[in-house]
């Protein structure tokens, strides 16, 4: 009597041990499907930041060239104003509205150096924000 007692204590204890188990298992399961959604998650984030990235990069090109621009219009004015000044030297309308034009120039390319300050901090905050990433994850594009 006492062993068929002692079986089935063992019985009910491998049964609730099989019991704990499955429910390791199960919480195992859950952890890992939320694993997975979170490294979709990552790998879209990382994803949007590369497309944010390119499109700065871009902006930043484009601000280099508007900036050359800008540069050759002042380089420009600059050489006419001279001009204007030696071809007259009481200074007619011409020049007064050519130093106009360059004082113009001049408003403009403050803001667009503004403009590219901006552009270029948030690259840097980026780049930043994927070496952290990267070196969290130790992936870069999102591990298989």
């Amino acid at each position: 009597d006492d062993l068929a007692s002692a079986a089935k204590d063992s019985e009910l204890k491998l049964e609730e041990k099989a019991k704990k188990l499955q429910q390791q298992e199960a919480k195992v399961t859950e952890q890992q499907s939320r694993l997975r959604e979170l490294d979709q998650k990552l790998d879209e984030q990382s994803k949007k930041c590369v497309k944010q990235q390119n499109k700065l990069e871009i902006q930043q090109q484009r601000l280099g060239e508007q900036e050359k621009e800008i540069s050759a219009q002042k380089a420009k004015i600059s050489a006419q104003a001279e001009e204007l000044k030696a071809r007259d030297s009481q200074g007619d309308k011409r020049t007064i509205d050519c130093l106009a034009e360059l004082e113009e120039a001049k408003a403009n390319a403050k803001r667009l150096q503004k403009t590219l300050d901006v552009v270029q901090a948030r690259c840097r905050e980026l780049e930043e924000k994927e070496d952290q990433r990267t070196s969290r994850t130790g992936c870069f594009g999102g591990c298989s």
